[in-house]
């Protein structure tokens, strides 16, 4: 940060604190979807910073750096959030492919999660919800992690996932 003045840098700290304010509140899980109305507001203020980059020599450096900041900070959250989706997606996948090879062999489904070898931990962490009742078809679901309350229900008679929003 050499050759910024004090204002420069001052306003490149504010920039910074703003960025990480910003991913506290939207890097966690089912909270990605507020990084959208960051965004309705910072894509105006990120096209007319970059007009001035463009246009203006002063200040050049620091509105390059503030730029960067917001830019970093928005892709570290999406694909914080396509890591959480694909590892979630993942873990669902492999446990209704354990639900239908438990079906395949023994005739019946699991009566709980517990009969698939699962750990108990794993499952809650990626919030899969299983249940069976005699004679029915069984529900299992998980929770999108980009939002709170939206959900993904897995169909055994397609043997396809179906996004439920809220």
């Amino acid at each position: 940060m050499k050759n910024l003045t004090q204002s420069e840098k001052k306003a490149i700290k504010k920039t910074f604190a703003y960025c990480v304010l910003i991913a506290l509140f939207t890097f966690p899980k089912y909270s990605g979807f507020m990084l959208g109305l960051v965004l309705i507001f910072l894509v105006p203020v990120l096209l007319v910073r970059i007009f001035r980059i463009c246009t203006r020599s002063e200040h050049r450096k620091q509105r390059i750096i503030q730029v960067i900041l917001w830019v970093v900070t928005c892709l570290s959250v999406v694909i914080h959030h396509i890591y959480l989706y694909q590892t979630t997606k993942n873990f669902a996948n492999r446990f209704s492919h354990a639900v239908i090879a438990y079906h395949n062999k023994h005739g019946v489904y699991p009566k709980s999660a517990d009969e698939l070898n699962f750990d108990k931990q794993t499952v809650r962490k990626y919030s899969i919800h299983y249940l069976y009742k005699d004679n029915e078809q069984p529900f299992l679901v998980y929770h999108a992690t980009w939002i709170v309350f939206d959900s993904y229900h897995f169909d055994f008679k397609t043997k396809e996932w179906e996004y439920f929003p809220d």
